[in-house]
């Protein structure tokens, strides 16, 4: 199969499996599956990849993003996702093979905070093993990030002054979050 999608509202796709909001959007994707012949389920027979890109929407807490901005505790940041948090772009680039999906490349960008992650996610046993980046303070980063040779000894190759990691493995609905 070779799906080449755009101008998926994400709000419709969400409200279908939750009443909560979680996240909207416009969204591009092109994906393209083989599914290879023989025995046992249909996701470990499965090889491919993906390219997802979300314009102009908002993200509100769900899932293990709430354990990880639990964790970091910043009151703004808070407030922010309340009213659902704007964000400029989602982006990742995915690869599938025999049902599980990695990633190198996800990124969250946005006005206030800056995302990315790495890692795969089992899909016949629905096990994730990420690591998530989280840059909280983009406005400042992109000041200190200005200064001549000290904002990159600052920023650092990130262009951020503080950045969270986590590790985040487990089943998909439930993971173990290590900060």
């Amino acid at each position: 199969a070779d799906v080449n999608a755009s101008g998926i509202l994400l709000e419709r796709l969400t409200s279908a499996r939750t009443a909560r909001k979680v996240l909207n959007g416009t969204a591009r994707a092109r994906i393209s599956l083989v599914g290879m012949k023989g025995d046992g389920p249909l996701m470990r027979r499965l090889n491919g990849k993906a390219s997802v890109v979300v314009k102009g929407g908002r993200l509100w807490k769900f899932g293990f993003i709430t354990d990880i901005f639990s964790f970091v505790n910043i009151i703004s940041l808070d407030e922010l996702f309340k009213k659902g948090l704007p964000y400029k772009d989602i982006t990742g680039e995915f690869t599938m093979d025999r049902g599980i999906i990695s990633t190198s490349e996800l990124t969250f960008d946005s006005d206030s905070l800056r995302m990315s992650g790495i890692g795969t996610l089992r899909l016949p046993e629905s096990e994730l093993d990420l690591t998530i980046a989280l840059h909280p303070f983009v406005t400042i980063d992109k000041i200190i990030s200005n200064i001549p040779l000290l904002g990159w000894i600052i920023t650092g190759k990130e262009e951020s002054t503080v950045s969270f990691y986590f590790d985040v493995q487990g089943p998909a609905a439930d993971p173990d979050i290590t900060p």
